[in-house]
């Protein structure tokens, strides 16, 4: 695969090209295979397998993006696909509006960690678009070295990004010697795996590891995380009111499960403030994948997200608990309150049940009959 780009004024025509190595298309044949179940002879579907809708699907598509595909192949050495299509230039991104929202972030220095290039390019991209400094270490000798450096300086890392596995050294054993190289300085360190389920919570804590991210990382839950990681103390000050014992003793770990965007800071700002620890998952699926990595109290699920939904979820969380014996309190949240509808829920292996908009008293009083933080535990799903 190859993208060529060449510059131009007020558009920029990006030519795409698509190459393999296989035996080639005679160059009679080569107009029908445009074609829509098209094939020359029968000989074309015994020796190259059938085109169906494939290239006739791209060729109409290109065509109405003012564009053209092409094709060059010779006998025996394989064929190149190409087309070429104009996109207009953009003007430079403005800063994520995220990071106007959630001031805590913002200049806050970050060391990311991880062998492979193209990883550390994309978050080279998409960090500073939320107002944080990224640097960056290829191996955990470079990162040991880069942040000893800081704290030699005087501007040491307020977060680092650490890949699982990497040559030499891996994140674990990373994140355990840069913890003590930040000495009695606030640090979170997130570690990025692609492996679910393997992260033991005694490990993590003792390493001083704050929290395990799953590989492909969602820009959703990567900013959440570090919001969460970056986010100042709640105020000692703070006044909890009844039934909050619970909150005035450090809070609850909740699973917010949530794909609303106006739904998921609203509900934030509510359980943060009433003193809470809340992590953010964007669909069932994700959900679960927390599940696997860290250990919740009580989890609040929406009913209806892409991906998977909270009836799924919840019954493939039930199933896991099996293995452990453990039960992690799930209140339903919905706006789509309508008779019968707690019954269903309960039904499905649920605890609790909240309409949206959600009330306060009634969210809290229904977190606090539920949650039991004494057996919070990772679950393992098959």
């Amino acid at each position: 695969m190859a993208i060529r780009v060449p510059s131009t004024d007020g558009s920029i025509p990006i030519r795409f090209s698509a190459s393999d190595t296989g035996m080639g298309i005679p160059k009679e044949k080569q107009r029908q295979i445009f074609e829509a179940f098209s094939q020359a002879d029968s000989s074309t579907t015994r020796e190259f397998g059938g085109t169906g809708l494939g290239l006739s699907i791209s060729a109409r598509l290109i065509q109405l993006m003012e564009g053209e595909i092409q094709l060059e192949s010779e006998l025996g050495k394989g064929t190149t696909f190409s087309f070429t299509v104009a996109f207009s230039i953009g003007t430079a991104a403005e800063p994520s509006t995220l990071a106007t929202e959630y001031p805590t972030i913002l200049n806050k220095r970050v060391l990311v960690v991880a062998d492979d290039e193209i990883n550390r390019n994309l978050l080279a991209q998409l960090l500073p678009q939320w107002g944080l400094q990224p640097a960056f270490a290829a191996n955990g000798l470079q990162a040991l070295a880069t942040f000893g450096k800081s704290v030699d300086d005087g501007a040491p890392f307020s977060l680092v990004l650490l890949d699982h596995m990497m040559p030499g050294m891996d994140g674990y054993e990373a994140a355990k010697k840069i913890r003590l190289l930040a000495k009695n300085e606030p640090l979170v360190i997130i570690i990025l795996s692609s492996a679910p389920g393997l992260a033991d919570p005694r490990r993590l804590k003792k390493l001083g590891i704050d929290r395990t991210l799953i590989k492909p990382l969602r820009r959703a839950t990567l900013f959440e995380a570090i919001r969460h990681g970056l986010k100042p103390p709640a105020p000692s000050e703070r006044v909890p009111t009844r039934p909050h014992e619970m909150a005035q003793a450090g809070g609850l770990r909740l699973l917010l499960v949530e794909d609303n965007r106006v739904n998921q800071k609203l509900a934030l700002r509510l359980l943060e403030k009433l003193g809470h620890q809340v992590t953010l998952a964007i669909n069932g699926q994700e959900a679960i994948e927390l599940l696997q990595s860290s250990a919740f109290d009580l989890v609040l699920m929406d009913i209806q997200m892409p991906v998977m939904g909270g009836v799924e979820a919840t019954q493939k969380i039930r199933d896991a608990e099996l293995k452990t014996g453990v039960h992690i309190p799930i209140i339903a949240m919905t706006a789509h309150a309508m008779m019968g509808d707690a019954e269903k829920y309960l039904s499905a292996g649920m605890d609790g049940y909240v309409s949206k908009p959600v009330r306060v008293g009634f969210l809290s009083a229904e977190i606090d009959r539920l949650a039991k933080p004494a057996n919070a535990k990772t679950l393992v799903f098959s």
